[in-house]
């Protein structure tokens, strides 16, 4: 009798093991939290996706690759594309049968170098609107933790990954991280739904933002929280607290794969679109606050060359470059005053980020389209090239002076945030 009840109890026990094991995979695969299998979306239970965004990297990567996507439009580019450039606008080239928003939260220049290799291999690029930010180019913005190169189709040279596609089965079924974010994704069907959540077609879903925002204090505390972590991390992260377009051992330049996307995309004749992302001025005051101006100017003028040369070399005219920053109607729309926490902003939601409303603006510019209901005022957007960049430089100057002629107690504001950091590393 002994033997038996142990035998019978050994069978139990991995019989529960056995049915345990089986169901786990079953349940992250129904629930589907990082929108990533052909799941059926049931309202309460699953629609809701809050798990993607902190997942982007892995999430992103895998939905272009599956079948209802294989995009050949994109939208590349950081935050700033994600929230505020849709894929469906209608400026897009109409033969394109899939548009998706590729934009990558923090991500630096080679992250979105190898996206877009990744994109291209798995579909090819027919349309690209590519959103560029100074940050990016900084040397010492190491690649995002959750940024693993195995789950990308094509190696950084070229060559087929041929095993991208396991990367992320196990991890995504039967991983405790993976049971956590069905558990999460489950729970918060049950809030108003609204914490940082992706649209299908990738775009960062924007409405959530209106109650974050009135939460946070308004729009004036969003915008000093957001000019302090650019300054205090973005633009000089740790714990180098540098900018350098160059690597010191190396000597190498991250403009280097800014050059090798314009080269993939001239060989391939992809339609290009590049913007320099139109931030508000508290941004740029931030940024030369931060002792950053200098640096900002010549990274215009590189990007400016090195697609001239790259040009030049494929014997293609030149990609248009747009720069849609600096001071001008649109990017100098005022703050509300602090304790404001109820008016809200028609182009912003705080110093880095645009609306979408803003975003649909800069799409009709780089593709021409003109929207009965939408007029782009003539002073938003530049078309950069080698014979007015100088001259645009010095015009950005003077725009600037004035503005802080105008608005002294914002730029007292963030100059006291950059004050307040410079002291913070002398006590370090």
């Amino acid at each position: 009798m002994r033997i038996s009840f142990n035998f019978s109890y050994l069978r139990l026990y991995f019989g529960l093991i056995i049915i345990g094991l089986l169901f786990i995979p079953i349940f992250n695969f129904v629930v589907d939290s990082y929108n990533i299998y052909p799941s059926p979306k049931i309202q309460g239970f699953n629609a809701i996706k809050p798990e993607f965004a902190g997942h982007m990297r892995m999430a992103k990567a895998i939905d272009i690759d599956i079948d209802r996507f294989h995009p050949d439009g994109i939208a590349l580019g950081s935050s700033r594309t994600s929230a505020g450039i849709d894929p469906e606008h209608s400026g897009w080239n109409k033969s394109i049968s899939c548009c998706y928003n590729l934009g990558i939260h923090g991500a630096n220049i080679y992250e979105i170098m190898r996206h877009f290799q990744h994109s291209h291999k798995l579909s090819p690029l027919e349309q690209v609107a590519l959103g560029l930010d100074f940050y990016m180019f900084n040397h010492y913005k190491q690649n995002s933790e959750d940024f693993d190169e195995s789950r990308l189709s094509v190696t950084s040279d070229g060559m087929p990954n041929s095993d991208y596609r396991i990367h992320d089965l196990l991890p995504t079924l039967i991983s405790a991280d993976a049971c956590l974010a069905s558990i999460t994704t489950i729970k918060k069907q049950l809030n108003d739904g609204k914490s940082y959540l992706h649209l299908l077609n990738g775009q960062w879903e924007w409405s959530h933002n209106k109650v974050r925002i009135k939460k946070a204090g308004g729009h004036h505390k969003a915008f000093i929280n957001n000019e302090k972590s650019y300054i205090s991390n973005t633009w000089f992260p740790e714990p180098y607290n540098q900018y350098s377009f160059i690597d010191p051992e190396t000597k190498s330049s991250t403009f280097e794969y800014y050059a090798i996307l314009l080269k993939t995309a001239y060989r391939y004749h992809i339609d290009l679109r590049i913007f320099i992302s139109p931030s508000h001025v508290r941004q740029w005051e931030a940024l030369r606050a931060a002792g950053l101006w200098p640096l900002f100017e010549e990274w215009k003028q590189k990007l400016v060359e090195i697609n001239e040369q790259e040009a030049a070399r494929s014997g293609e005219p030149r990609y248009p470059l747009w720069d849609f920053s600096g001071y001008n109607s649109l990017t100098t729309e005022d703050v509300p005053p602090d304790g404001d926490s109820e008016t809200q902003m028609k182009w912003y939601w705080e110093s880095s980020h645009y609306k979408k409303e803003l975003g649909d603006l800069v799409l009709d510019r780089i593709f021409d389209y003109h929207h009965l209901e939408r007029i782009v005022p003539d002073d938003f957007g530049v078309l950069l090239t080698p014979k007015n960049i100088i001259a645009h430089l010095v015009q950005i100057r003077a725009k600037q002076r004035e503005y802080q002629r105008l608005h002294p107690e914002d730029v007292a504001e963030i100059e006291e945030l950059a004050k307040n950091w410079q002291k913070s590393l002398i006590f370090d």
